[in-house]
C-alpha cells in the first residue's frame, strides 16, 4: 500500500483532488491537509511514501514543508504544484522536491509522475543496493562548486557574473569547460574564449551539467583497475550525453527534456567510478569476468555485486537531490522496460545512445546486444533506430 499525502491551503482544490484520486488507484491511500504546519504534524506522526504540496501557501509554504520532509524523511517522495506566477521559483526548487508540476494539474499526468516515483524508489530500495552502499564507508557529497553553483541559480534575480566567477574560482574546471565547448561536438564556426562566453552560448543548464560531470570524475579516486580505462569511460559517458540530447530533441522538440538527457547521458555510468573506488578488489573481479566469459559488465557486476552500476550511480545522485527524470534515467539505462511510462523518454534517449555509442566502438559482444529490441518495439519507436543512428553518426562526423 502506497500513502499519499495531497497539502494545500486551497479546500476546493484539495475537494477536486479527493474526488479523482480516492478508490480510483488501486493500491494507493489518501490523505489530505490544508496546510503546512497541518501536513507536518501529519508526516511526523506516520510515515508517507509521497507529499504533493502547493508551493504558494501562508505560514508553512510548500518549499519549507518539503525541506523539513528532506532532512527528516528523506525517503519520501517529494512533488511540488505551483501556478503560473511561481514557475521560475519552483523550477529552482528541484533537490528539494523530486518533481515540479504545473497547476492545474492534470491528473493522469500527477498520477504517471507518482507511479514513476514509486517505482524508482523500488529499484533503490533492494536488499542488495542497500547491503552494498553499507560496505562503502563514505560516499561523497555533492561538490562543493556545483553547490555555490545551484545556490546562484536559486536566487530571484541570479547574476550572469557571478556564475562566471564560482566557475572560475577552479582553473582546471575552467580549462576543461573551454576544451569541451570548443570540441567537434558543439559545431562552433569560432572559438569561445572565455566561461562568460560558454555560459551564454550554451545556457546555465548546459554548463550546469558540465560542471556537475567534470566534478564528479575529479572526486573518485583513481584506482587501477585491470582492462578498465577511465579515459575510456569518460569518452563514453560524453558521446552518450550528446547524443541522447539529439535524440530527444529529433523525437520531442522539448529542450528542457534535452537538457535533462544531456546530463544523465554524462553520468550514467557513474556507478562504475564508485565501485572502482570504494570497492576496487570486487570491481576488478567483476571486469576480470566481464573479460574472460565475454559478458557485459553490469552482468559480470550482478554476480559479483548482486546490483550494477547503473542502480549504485542512481542512488548516489538521488542522496544528492539530483532531479528524478536524470535519476531515473540512470538507474535504467539497461533496463528501459522499467520506466512506467510505457513512452519514448529520456530514458529511451540514454538506452539508445549509451547503446550505440558501445557498438560503434565495438564493445558489445553479438551474443548480447545492448538495445532491448523487445522494448522499443513496444513504445512504437523500433523503426526510429535508422534515423536515430544516422543523424547520430552524420552529426559526430560532421
Amino acid at each position: 500500500m502506497k500513502r499519499i499525502l495531497f497539502v494545500d491551503d486551497d479546500p476546493e482544490f484539495l475537494a477536486a483532488l479527493r474526488a479523482l484520486f480516492v478508490g480510483a488507484q488501486p493500491g494507493w491511500e489518501f490523505e489530505f491537509a490544508a496546510g503546512g504546519e497541518a501536513a507536518w504534524e501529519l508526516a511526523a506522526q506516520k510515515p508517507f511514501d509521497a507529499i504533493v504540496a502547493d508551493l504558494a501557501m501562508p505560514g508553512m509554504d510548500g518549499a519549507q514543508l518539503l525541506t523539513k520532509v528532506l532532512n527528516r524523511l528523506p525517503r519520501t517522495v517529494r512533488i511540488l504544484l505551483s501556478g503560473q506566477d511561481d514557475r521560475e521559483s519552483a523550477v529552482k526548487l528541484l533537490g528539494v522536491a523530486h518533481r515540479y508540476l504545473a497547476k492545474p494539474c492534470d491528473a493522469a499526468e500527477l498520477r504517471d509522475t507518482l507511479a514513476r516515483a514509486f517505482a524508482l524508489s523500488e529499484t533503490l530500495a533492494n536488499e542488495q543496493l542497500q547491503q552494498l552502499t553499507s560496505q562503502i564507508k563514505s560516499l561523497p557529497s555533492l561538490p562543493d562548486l556545483y553547490v555555490n553553483l545551484l545556490n546562484e541559480l536559486r536566487r530571484h534575480d541570479p547574476s550572469l557574473p557571478k556564475i562566471v566567477q564560482i566557475i572560475s574560482q577552479d582553473f582546471g574546471m575552467c580549462t576543461k569547460l573551454l576544451q569541451l565547448v570548443n570540441s567537434a561536438a558543439f559545431g562552433l564556426h569560432q572559438p569561445l574564449n572565455g566561461v562568460e562566453d560558454a555560459v551564454t552560448y550554451l545556457g546555465v543548464e548546459t554548463i550546469k551539467g558540465l560542471v556537475l560531470t567534470l566534478q564528479i570524475f575529479s572526486l573518485f579516486q583513481r584506482v587501477r583497475i585491470k582492462d578498465f580505462s577511465y579515459e575510456d569511460l569518460w569518452t563514453h559517458s560524453w558521446t552518450t550525453g550528446m547524443w541522447a540530447k539529439r535524440i530527444v530533441v529529433a523525437e520531442t522538440r522539448n529542450h528542457v527534456q534535452a537538457e535533462q538527457a544531456f546530463v544523465a547521458g554524462l553520468l550514467h555510468d557513474v556507478g562504475k567510478l564508485v565501485l572502482a573506488s570504494a570497492l576496487p578488489e570486487q570491481f576488478q573481479t567483476a571486469v576480470s569476468l566481464q573479460r574472460s566469459q565475454k559478458l557485459p559488465l553490469r552482468l559480470a557486476e550482478q554476480i559479483t555485486f548482486h546490483t550494477t552500476h547503473a542502480e549504485v550511480g542512481a542512488y548516489l545522485l538521488g542522496l544528492w537531490g539530483i532531479p528524478a527524470p536524470v535519476v531515473e534515467a540512470i538507474a535504467w539505462h539497461h533496463q528501459p522496460q522499467k520506466d512506467p511510462s510505457g513512452n519514448f523518454s529520456i530514458v529511451t534517449a540514454v538506452h539508445v545512445a549509451s547503446g550505440l555509442e558501445h557498438e560503434h566502438n565495438g564493445v558489445v559482444f553479438r551474443e548480447h546486444p545492448d538495445l532491448n529490441q523487445d522494448y522499443l518495439h513496444a513504445i512504437g519507436v523500433s523503426e526510429r533506430q535508422g534515423f536515430w543512428h544516422e543523424g547520430i553518426w552524420d552529426s559526430s562526423q560532421g
